[in-house]
């Protein structure tokens, strides 16, 4: 140890920092001492301190998009309008292939052999294991569509998981009729997934005889159409993949631990860049002839800027509607352009584009003048309760003596400063359920009762007809009868929604023909008897009134909004009080709600 500087130096004679003499009486120390506490120890003699330690933070990742679930039509478009992102998905080198999907097994001939061996000497009957296993052992996926190999099909119900393997009921191909296929746990050799909340995926890879065994079920011959094939070397016939709806959180540790058995550990986990790129490899070979012609040559890569893969972190604003100077425009990216293909969920951003484009371009200015139209995360925010740390900032969330309806008016208290609704027509609300949307329009909210279109003069009018307490309103449409479900029936996450109490009798039903249909309804208005017959006759006749009411159009009919018509009343009564400093009733005999007849959609999703 240099007893000028304090170093330890390996030169004996002189010190290799301060290149002093050394003298042969100084301290020797050990030359396995660790160097790095030597250094330190030199530093603090010398006055410099040691450099501190960077720390180096791990870059959060969004949640990547797949463009590739849909059909593949609509893949084909989608492909064009996000070409370099799937370029670089699918068209690097065969090296970057292999590292971004090197989770895919190769599947031999050898692992037949491997199957029989490990079901030999009997056991458990697996089939009739995976049809009885319990409740806390299985989970179920929605999912929207299923590829078996080559074979896209919309699952007719829930696909089951459990530890002894999955079961799904699927179209025969060609056929009209459906099979239920059971895929046990050791027929499986390996299972990836995707837990992205936007865009979920599972990948399914069986042993051969498994797949031969598919192909015989769904009818699969020709290998140049529909084919499964789990030993091909076509990309598209080689796996089994599942786009579920959502995968909560509870489903997901189930998935875990299903499919980590430790005597067969059969899962991997995918990032959305190597979900994204299984999806790619395995889509219809015009699509992948498509981005091929579009792949610009490696000089031209060269000499442009690297584009990213379409993972929400080359997010491109691709148009402000209405655009500047016009204020509140609505900037629409290419995220959510995406979201307009088949297969995909619409987003709050069209529906807040669609909505201000029908007001811009279909009303009159008087007619824009009278229409308020909220915004799709109006409803969302009014029926939310804020997490415990946020309630000290909104006082009345913790105020005992408040009532619910004041609590959820105090969250969006602000949306209404600058607007008085009771001056308005017609209050567009957009509400979203399940990934599914609808709208509720508030009509007439400034009335206290039904007056004439023409004069304003106040009218009676009859009863209308209610939902019976215990009945249960029952649509058609084409062969499929849609029965509405009581309130308790709802999902998990709209009983997480602080919305008010509804009865369904205090909804109006429109009237029906004689068939069954319903047809909208217009009140007869009571006048009184006149002397001249064709005066009276002409009077008789139906007039246009207006009536404050709140109309529920929603295109899957059978689900009861009664909580929703009684969260909208609840929240106009403290609007009315906080206005106007005093109270008015918006119960349901002033403030109907009914679910009008609209065209229905098909696809029930």
């Amino acid at each position: 140890v240099c007893p000028a500087c304090g170093y330890s130096s390996v030169d004996l004679n002189k010190c290799v920092r301060c290149a002093r003499k050394i003298p042969p009486d100084c301290k020797t120390v050990s030359e396995g001492l660790n160097q790095k506490s030597r250094k330190t120890k030199a530093d603090s003699l010398t006055g410099d301190s040691p450099k501190k330690k960077k720390v180096c933070r791990k870059k959060r990742v969004e949640e990547p998009v797949c463009l590739t679930i849909s059909d593949d039509e609509e893949l084909l478009g989608l492909a064009h309008a996000h070409a370099q992102p799937l370029e670089e998905n699918f068209h690097s080198d065969s090296n970057s292939q292999l590292s971004s999907c090197d989770k895919e097994p190769v599947i031999t001939d050898e692992m037949i052999t491997e199957q029989k061996q490990s079901v030999s000497g009997g056991g458990v009957d697996m089939e009739l294991a995976l049809d009885n296993a319990s409740a806390d052992e299985k989970t179920f996926l929605q999912c929207r569509t299923v590829r078996i190999g080559s074979y896209k099909v919309v699952p007719k119900d829930k696909v089951l998981i459990t530890p002894h393997g999955l079961k799904v009921t699927v179209p025969v191909l060609n056929s009209d009729q459906s099979v239920e296929l059971k895929i046990l746990y050791n027929e499986i050799i390996k299972v990836l997934i995707h837990f992205g909340r936007q865009m979920p995926v599972l990948f399914f890879y069986t042993r051969p005889a498994a797949a031969a065994k598919i192909r015989k079920a769904l009818k699969m011959d020709d290998k140049n159409g529909f084919y499964y094939d789990s030993m091909s070397s076509n990309e598209t016939h080689r796996r089994i993949t599942f786009l579920p709806d959502k995968i909560d959180e509870d489903c997901k540790q189930t998935l875990k631990t299903i499919f980590s058995n430790p005597e067969n550990n059969v899962f991997a986990e995918l990032s959305g860049k190597e979900a994204n790129d299984i999806l790619v490899k395995a889509s219809p070979k015009e699509v992948q002839a498509f981005i091929l012609k579009k792949q610009p040559n490696q000089q031209q890569q060269q000499q442009q800027q690297q584009p990213q893969p379409f993972n929400g972190q080359n997010i491109q604003t691709i148009m402000v509607y209405p655009p500047p100077p016009e204020k509140g425009g609505i900037p629409i990216n290419t995220e959510d352009y995406a979201c307009l293909g088949e297969d995909q969920f619409l987003n709050d951003v069209i529906i807040d584009f669609y909505l201000k484009y029908v007001v811009e371009k279909t009303l009159s200015p008087e007619d824009r003048a009278r229409t308020h139209v909220f915004s799709s995360f109006f409803y969302k925010r009014l029926t939310t309760k804020p997490p415990p740390k946020r309630k000290s900032m909104n006082p009345v969330e913790n105020d005992p003596t408040a009532s619910p309806a004041a609590k959820r008016h105090s969250r969006v208290k602000s949306w209404t400063k600058n607007v008085n609704l009771f001056t308005k027509d017609f209050i567009v609300i957009p509400i979203n359920e399940n990934s599914h949307w609808f709208l509720a329009i508030i009509c007439f909210p400034g009335l206290t009762g039904p007056v004439r279109f023409s004069d304003n003069t106040p009218i009676d009018l009859p009863g209308r007809k209610k939902k019976k307490p215990n009945g249960k309103h029952t649509v058609t449409i084409g062969s499929t009868t849609i029965t509405a479900v009581s309130p308790s029936a709802t999902l998990d996450d709209v009983e997480d929604r602080d919305e008010a109490d509804g009865e369904d009798e205090d909804m109006d039903v429109p009237d029906e023909d004689e068939d069954g249909s319903q047809k909208p309804s217009v009140p007869e208005i009571k006048e009184e008897p006149v002397e001249d017959e064709q005066v009276a006759n002409r009077k008789k006749q139906r007039e246009p009134i207006k009536q404050p009411c709140i109309l529920i159009f929603d295109s899957l009919a059978g689900a009861s909004r009664s909580r929703v018509v009684a969260t909208l009343r609840d929240y106009l009564r403290v609007e009315y009080e906080v206005k106007h400093g005093e109270t008015r009733d918006f119960s349901g005999d002033v403030m109907k709600g009914t679910n009008l007849r609209c065209p229905q959609q098909t696809n029930y999703t």
